[in-house]
């Protein structure tokens, strides 16, 4: 098992498949989410009452497939405990699962269902969604604070070394979905969504100008962005660990 790092959210992998966590360690760690693998059902439920005693973020990710106790046994046991009636569970199965997936799903006893093989992009999206469902609450009425940048979600207030940056209404915005899901990548398709009806007449560019917009009145360039990365062809993430800005380029003598 893996040693928890302090301010990460901690996501629990029971699988007795060791090449498929392997996988997904890998997947989620690159994500710098903080990973702790299990075998079997017994280690797996050890791990659990262990970090349920602490005050970070959990999500867990069961095999229903395991040996001696199944997987939906797992997720029964774990929803029983005060701390998984809070935790999100994702649950994995073979394609013979049909039946399995509506009984975990009907009883409550996970929040979701992958069937394997599944999309690694696909998992990572399941994953933001199910935190982004249980956790919203912690990101409201709150203030953050990126190193030198701060934003205020009640006052609707951004600040960079303490001058104030003024914004448009849907820059607001923008920046708001944005922290609100730091650390995720959002697809500019659900970004876009998320800001104007879908009967808006939106041009295809207004997103990516709006970025280019507020990158400018951070000084927070493209190439290299301290805040908001731009993950090609797919969309944007607002960075969770923000990036010093690299020093000027001496002129050569």
């Amino acid at each position: 098992m893996t040693p928890a790092i302090s301010g990460q959210t901690l996501i629990l992998i029971v699988d007795c498949d060791p090449k498929i966590t392997s996988v997904l360690q890998n997947l989620l760690e690159r994500e710098r989410y903080q990973v702790v693998t299990a075998r079997d059902a017994s280690e797996g439920l050890w791990a659990f009452r262990k970090i349920a005693l602490t005050d970070r973020s959990i999500l867990a990710v069961v095999d229903m497939s395991l040996p001696s106790r199944t997987g939906l046994e797992i997720c029964r046991v774990i929803r029983s405990s005060p701390r998984g009636q809070k935790t999100p569970i994702l649950a994995l199965s073979g394609p013979e699962g049909a039946d399995l997936k509506i009984q975990t799903l009907t009883e409550g006893a996970a929040d979701d269902f992958l069937e394997k093989p599944f999309n690694p992009r696909e998992f990572l999206v399941r994953i933001g969604v199910l935190l982004r469902r249980y956790y919203r609450e912690e990101f409201r009425g709150l203030r953050f604070v990126f190193g030198p940048l701060t934003f205020d979600s009640d006052r609707m207030e951004l600040r960079l070394s303490g001058k104030e940056i003024l914004l448009t209404p849907i820059e607001y915005r923008i920046m708001h979905y944005l922290i609100l899901h730091q650390g995720f990548l959002i697809r500019k398709e659900d970004l876009s969504a998320a800001l104007w009806s879908p009967d808006a007449m939106v041009e295809e560019d207004n997103l990516k100008v709006h970025i280019c917009s507020i990158r400018k009145k951070l000084g927070d360039p493209a190439k290299a962005s301290r805040f908001i990365e731009t993950v090609r062809g797919f969309g944007y993430r607002f960075r969770k660990h923000w990036q010093e800005a690299p020093p000027p380029e001496k002129d050569a003598p």
